[in-house]
């Protein structure tokens, strides 16, 4: 193939995204540019429009963009309170199919640790999960329970033959340290899948000693690190 002197590079792999939630700034924009408003217009919009069709309709033009610009492979993180991960999980697995050949899709659960402890969702999230081979994920906050809800997530990703993609320590707040709660959870449990952690923007805010001793543990677990502000 003549390319003119052109180069020949790798295709994109987009390794944390949020395609179900992406596109709705026209109809409820953030209020006040902070990520507590962000979250609080997304919570509305889920309210007001999330149906499977909107849901769809939006991811579809994310991946649209994302195959434009030559993405191969795309992870997104799925809100998923109850009822939403019914519907955004069948969403999902449909584009997943309608895509194949063209950007792979992998996708992960996005929800509160401290709902694990609610059973009958837990539960219900699981075989949602299993169902659609997808990822165990969630947001980790520093409290007394995070252990107990760490082993939970783990025993239960370990029972189930889930990989694990969580959010972590999505602030600048040098007390929250939970990647190296995690770290030490995945070792404990002895976990053999994939355990990714996104974000870990706090590791910045701590001692050199302290960065030295996290990141060692992380390395020891093997954890993948995605990093973002």
């Amino acid at each position: 193939m003549d390319l003119r002197y052109g180069m020949v590079l790798p295709c994109f792999t987009d390794m944390h995204t949020h395609i179900d939630k992406g596109h709705i700034w026209p109809r409820q924009p953030n209020p006040d540019g902070t990520f507590t408003g962000a979250l609080q217009a997304v919570r509305a919009d889920t309210v007001a429009h999330w149906s499977a069709n909107d849901v769809e309709t939006r991811m579809e033009f994310s991946l649209n963009c994302a195959y434009a610009h030559g993405t191969q492979l795309l992870r997104t993180h799925i809100d998923s309170a109850a009822p939403q991960h019914r519907i955004s999980f069948e969403v999902f697995a449909k584009l997943r199919a309608r895509w194949q050949g063209r950007i792979a899709l992998q996708a992960a659960a996005l929800f509160p640790l401290d709902a694990i402890f609610d059973d009958s969702y837990f539960n219900d999230l699981l075989r949602v999960l299993v169902e659609h081979q997808c990822l165990l994920g969630g947001v980790t906050q520093m409290g007394p329970d995070l252990i107990a809800q760490l082993d939970k997530l783990f025993s239960s990703a370990k029972a189930h033959n889930l990989d694990i993609d969580l959010h972590v320590d999505e602030t600048a707040a040098q007390e929250a340290r939970t990647l190296e709660v995690i770290a030490e959870a995945s070792l404990r449990h002895k976990f053999k899948g994939s355990v990714t952690v996104g974000h870990c923007c706090s590791l910045a805010q701590q001692s050199d000693a302290d960065i030295r001793s996290i990141i060692a543990k992380v390395a020891d677990a093997g954890l993948q690190v995605v990093s973002l502000p």
